[in-house]
């Protein structure tokens, strides 16, 4: 996965529940994390969003071993964002990312990986996890003192939505019944596929540029797969240069949720909100690369109601990972992640 000259994309796919575990190495999006290293999972401090200070949650994880280097045999990139949609207005600080990654040699893993159609067990994390989120749960309910969570935000959530009736239920209901609320997205298994493009001549940009000028006339040359997200046809009636050419390569397929190209070159949404630089790994202060995109599709699939006209919302999410893929400090390695949305006042 390290030929920066291949895209690869990711498609969500609803798939068995039991091949999203942890021994089967997933790509997935929602629920909770499928935990690769299972001790010492990031902190509750580590998973805070910087502007509303309330815990962010599980997006999507995307499985990226990195050949050239054996202590990445086993790689996985994991996403958290916040729920609160006022954060949005700022590109950073409201979405997390972690790297974790092991040899092929370990303690937790077989060196062979399970049989696809073999259903087995998940390895369990050395810590409880959060009833709300799958986070690491360091603390727990006072009154039962069977559900952990991560953080009295969590509980309070759970209070309120389940956990109140069978913490104080005096006739032997399951404390930890399945039919509680979740505070995560659906779930599914991302697909990735290499990207392949038409062999046909393209259009030169200029031509581009003057095609998406049109728009200004009326919608008729928005097709209608952008119409179905109503982002990107927000975007295109902008008539953003760069967010021409998005459109233009997307267009190939719509669906994807996912590009990644390791120390390749992302597909920027604008030509503005770009990282002026991308900051050094705080492990070993190696400079960080590009390796991945999470694309505004993506929110077609997390069943995100809009609040007083705002909502979660990105042009897209462009992932920075520390060059070296160095080892320093805990197992799962806070990375940069920048949020570009689309500029909507031109100056």
């Amino acid at each position: 996965m390290c030929d920066n000259k291949v895209v690869t994309l990711g498609f969500a796919e609803v798939s068995s529940d039991w091949r999203l575990r942890n021994v089967y190495f997933p790509s997935k999006m929602g629920a909770f994390p499928a935990w690769l290293y299972p001790e010492t999972l990031p902190s509750s401090s580590e998973l805070t969003c910087a502007h509303c200070k309330e815990p962010t949650v599980f997006l999507c994880q995307v499985y990226a071993p990195v050949e050239s280097h054996d202590w990445c045999f086993h790689r996985t990139l994991y996403v958290f964002v916040c729920l609160n949609a006022a954060c949005y207005k700022e590109c950073s600080g409201c979405v997390r990312v972690f790297r974790c990654h092991m040899s092929r040699d370990n303690k937790y893993y077989s060196n062979d990986p399970p049989h696809e159609d073999v259903e087995v067990d998940e390895v369990k994390t050395f810590q409880p996890l959060c009833k709300v989120c799958g986070c690491a749960g360091t603390k727990h309910c006072g009154g039962c003192k069977h559900v952990n969570y991560c953080s009295q935000h969590h509980q309070r959530f759970h209070w309120k939505h389940g956990h109140k009736q069978q913490c104080n239920n005096q006739d032997g209901v399951e404390v930890d019944g399945q039919s509680e609320i979740k505070l995560c997205f659906p779930e599914y298994e991302i697909i990735q596929e290499e990207e392949e493009l038409p062999h046909t001549a393209s259009t030169s940009e200029k031509e581009e540029w003057e095609e998406y000028k049109k728009v200004d006339e009326g919608t008729k040359h928005v097709d209608d797969k952008v119409k179905e997200s109503s982002d990107l046809h927000r975007m295109a009636m902008k008539q953003d240069k760069a967010f021409s050419s998005f459109k233009d390569r997307i267009e190939h397929f719509p669906d994807q949720i996912i590009r990644y190209s390791y120390a390749g070159e992302p597909l920027w949404v604008d030509e503005g909100n770009r990282p002026e630089d991308i900051p050094v790994c705080q492990g070993c202060g190696a400079e960080r690369v590009y390796e991945m995109q999470i694309m505004p599709q993506m929110l077609n699939y997390l069943g995100l109601d809009s609040k007083d006209g705002e909502c979660v919302d990105w042009g897209t999410l462009l992932i920075y990972t520390c060059s070296k893929n160095c080892e320093e400090g805990k197992p799962y390695h806070a990375e940069f992640i920048w949020k570009q949305h689309y500029n909507t006042e031109k100056k």
